[in-house]
């Protein structure tokens, strides 16, 4: 080989040697441009770590909320229930005393107009559960009159014109001229005054039924104005 051709193929080889050097420094350049810094890539992690935490806190408010909600529903469920519960106990009480009273009333009523010592005695001695009432509060009075009627006959006592009177050494009997004058037997009319005040007293008419009532005792018992 001659000088020439080894100086040749020297200059070849630093040639080469230089092309190569540039490529690996090229490349290393660009390599750092697409790499990301250790520093920026923990911000960006913490950064993510951070909305992942407010994101759960968010969805923790959301879930207590939503429960608290529920509770309070049902609380207040609850609470409308127990104000029902006690408003029906309460009517249903109210319902009792107003029937109660709706029968009493009719009882001694019937008892004044059949004549009772007191009427209110009669109250006692009736069985409450025999008197039919109407969702209205009306009470079936024909039903009361027949059950006051009955318990005067069978307790005569409690009626006025039922009354014995008993004679003795601290009460001597009147003299012959002072008897006392036979009952009418007139019960065909003494009935039908009766039943004219029962009449009345339906319609409310006291007074008038009362007025009535008094003249069929006084006819019953023999009594003359």
């Amino acid at each position: 080989m001659t000088n020439k051709n080894i100086e040749q193929e020297a200059q070849l080889s630093n040639k080469e040697e230089l092309f190569s050097n540039d490529i690996t420094e090229d490349m290393l350049e660009e390599d750092k441009e697409m790499l990301v810094p250790i520093s920026e890539l923990r911000k960006v992690r913490s950064e993510a770590a951070k909305y992942r935490k407010e994101l759960q806190s968010i969805k923790t408010k959301i879930d207590e909320e939503k429960r608290t909600l529920e509770a309070s529903n049902k609380e207040e469920i609850e609470k409308l229930r127990s104000i029902a519960s006690k408003t029906e106990t309460e009517l249903h009480s109210l319902r009792g005393k107003i029937s109660r009273s709706a029968k009493e009333s009719a009882i001694v009523n019937a008892a004044s107009i059949l004549g009772y010592c007191n009427p209110k005695d009669a109250i006692s001695l009736i069985e409450f559960s025999q008197i039919d009432i109407d969702e209205d509060g009306n009470v079936d009075e024909d039903k009361v009159f027949e059950l006051v009627k009955e318990l005067g006959e069978s307790k005569p006592y409690l009626r006025k014109g039922q009354i014995r009177t008993y004679y003795g050494p601290t009460n001597p009997a009147p003299k012959q001229g002072n008897l006392p004058k036979p009952k009418t037997n007139n019960s065909n009319q003494i009935e039908q005054l009766k039943y004219q005040a029962r009449d009345l007293t339906r319609q409310g008419k006291i007074l008038e039924a009362t007025r009535i009532f008094n003249r069929a005792w006084e006819a019953e018992n023999g009594i003359k104005k």
